[in-house]
C-alpha cells in the first residue's frame, strides 16, 4: 500500500468518527500518576456508570495540572468546554 492509499485511508477513518461523534458532549477525566493517588480513576468509574445517552467518555493523560488534580472537562457539541 502506498502512503498516499495510507493516508486516504487514515483520513477516511477519521472523518468517519468525527462524523459519528457530532453533536455529542465529551467528558474528559484526566488520569494521571497524581490524579489516580485523589481519585481519578473512581470519578472516571461514576462518569462511566452515569453518562448521558449523548456523551462520551475518554479517559485522557496528565495535562500537568497536579494541583487541581482529579480534572474533569466537559465540551459541548458545539465545542464549548467547562
Amino acid at each position: 500500500m502506498s502512503r498516499a492509499e495510507t493516508y486516504g485511508r487514515l483520513r477516511s477513518g477519521a472523518r468517519a468518527r468525527l462524523k459519528e461523534r457530532s453533536g455529542t458532549f465529551r467528558v474528559a477525566v484526566r488520569v494521571g500518576h497524581c490524579s489516580a493517588a485523589l481519585g481519578a480513576e473512581e470519578v472516571a468509574a461514576a462518569f462511566a456508570e452515569d453518562l448521558m445517552v449523548n456523551s462520551r467518555l475518554v479517559v485522557a493523560g496528565c495535562d500537568g495540572a497536579c494541583y487541581a488534580a482529579p480534572a474533569v472537562v466537559i465540551t459541548s457539541p458545539d465545542g464549548r468546554s467547562v
